[in-house]
């Protein structure tokens, strides 16, 4: 039937990554503070209607099959997306919540509430959080501030998501211009030395990026390879250097689960 809903989003599988073309279940999650009717289409078949009920909690309408694009629509303007989930039906789900500048202490104001509603539909084994060296100055070496904050933070997201383990991902190293040359900048340690006592207070895993990528210096190593692995702010890795870093933590990771 057609559809003359005014809002319509559309989730189409990629070419450019292996096994990202389609996918077995696709997951809507939102609130509909009022009735509403919402439609639901897989590839380029015909749209299927749902209703759903007025409530303040956190809904999931499934779709399950093999998919190569999903769609969902709806004409109800009070009712808020949540997110798509698009998964298969073994292996690993990453969800990555990337947020370009961002420090990560405004974690804390992540809804508990609503957490705990999604966590019916959508719950995690692992959670894996990267952040500071957005937070970094070559003034500044105490960090003890910035370390009560992320420790409030982190602590929140564990409430949110209690049966979920933490990993606590430190920065990496970060280049610093000392005349013509570059080094690691010296305030790098005080960061990870406030992270790891993060991780010590919360009782998560530390994982040392900046150890794993090379220990001093290994910012120009990595920015200076063929093909680079990190770009020439000296600060954020390509993504050659992105599938090493994550090579060398999954390595970590199958070692600690086998121990």
């Amino acid at each position: 039937m057609p559809v003359s809903e005014k809002a319509t989003a559309t989730y189409k599988g990629a070419k450019r990554l292996k096994h990202t073309d389609s996918w077995e279940k696709s997951r809507f999650i939102y609130i509909s503070p009022d009735a509403a009717t919402i439609n639901t289409r897989q590839d380029n078949g015909e749209w299927t209607s749902h209703s759903s009920s007025a409530s303040s909690e956190a809904q999931c309408i499934e779709v399950t099959g093999p998919m190569k694009s999903f769609s969902v629509s709806t004409g109800n303007m009070s009712l808020a997306g949540i997110g798509v989930w698009l998964d298969g039906n073994n292996g690993i789900s990453v969800d990555c919540m990337s947020s370009r500048g961002f420090s990560g202490v405004t974690l804390s104001r992540v809804s508990s509430s609503l957490s705990q509603s999604m966590r019916r539909y959508i719950d995690y084994d692992l959670i894996v959080i990267e952040y500071g060296i957005n937070a970094m100055s070559e003034a500044q070496t105490d960090y003890s501030a910035y370390s009560k904050l992320m420790i409030k933070s982190i602590g929140h997201i564990k409430e949110c998501y209690p049966n979920a383990d933490i990993i606590i991902m430190g920065v990496g190293d970060r280049g610093s211009k000392r005349g013509t040359d570059i080094i690691t900048m010296p305030t790098t340690y005080n960061m990870i030395a406030a992270q790891r006592d993060v991780a010590r207070h919360l009782g998560c895993v530390f994982w040392d990026t900046r150890e794993a990528m090379g220990g001093e210096n290994a910012i120009v190593t990595w920015a200076n390879a063929n093909p680079p692995k990190a770009n020439k702010d000296y600060i954020h890795l390509t993504h050659i250097g992105g599938r090493k870093l994550a090579e060398e933590f999954l390595k970590s990771l199958n070692n600690a689960i086998n121990k």
